[in-house]
């Protein structure tokens, strides 16, 4: 925690298990591709997870649906006039996003009933209902996708894409940009990939709206 406001993210990890990655199914994208047979399976499985955990990292987010501890700690007990400007109240960004359930909620250890504020689930907006957030506000809550089934439909679909994308140009030699024969050319045209992440720019333009908002 620093400067005028602190913030900590703890996951409450229940089970020994590995928090999923993956936010398609090896079958849908299978059926989406026009795949048969199980030879490459193994190949597009890895390739499933890597590209999700790519769009993840990209999108500054676990999608996956998981249970948090999160904790605003306010210099002085008050929220810091550059962030609390004016006499409208300002939420609380809960990073673990859309909510499916608020565990508990409390200011310096005393409960804050549900009367008390409104949420925001799909983005993650904790708005008090009267005041403004002072103190040290710890929420437990369970937040995200039950992947990769509940997946939205606009991250299958980037993972899908990219794995299209990859299993097209792997199977080109990259030498070669252009096939004549008689009359007949034919040009390849590989997209640019998006420098920062490893995504060609339709796939990183189609999740941006998943990117994680600060305010």
């Amino acid at each position: 925690m620093s400067g005028h406001w602190g913030h900590s993210f703890l996951i409450l990890q229940p089970s020994t298990d590995p928090i999923e990655t993956d936010l398609v199914t090896l079958d849908e994208l299978k059926l989406e591709l026009g795949i048969t047979g199980t030879s490459e399976d193994a190949a597009l499985e890895a390739r499933i997870t890597r590209l999700s955990e790519q769009i993840a990292e990209y999108c500054d987010r676990i999608f996956a649906q998981i249970e948090v501890e999160e904790t605003f700690a306010f210099a002085g007990g008050l929220c810091p006039q550059a962030r609390c400007n004016g006499t409208e109240p300002t939420p609380l960004v809960l990073m673990q996003y859309p909510v499916t359930e608020i565990v508990s909620l409390t200011r310096d250890g005393v409960d804050i009933v549900a009367d008390d504020y409104d949420l925001d689930a799909a983005s993650g907006l904790l708005w008090p209902r009267s005041g403004q957030w002072a103190g040290r506000i710890v929420a437990v809550y369970s937040g995200g996708y039950d992947l990769p089934d509940g997946a939205p439909a606009t991250l299958q679909s980037a993972v899908i894409e990219a794995v299209r994308q990859r299993r097209a140009f792997s199977s080109k030699d990259p030498s070669i940009r252009e096939i004549a024969h008689d009359q007949t050319r034919v040009g390849y045209f590989s997209e640019p990939l998006n420098s920062t992440s490893g995504l060609s720019q339709s796939v990183a333009e189609s999740i941006d709206l998943f990117r994680r908002q600060y305010v």
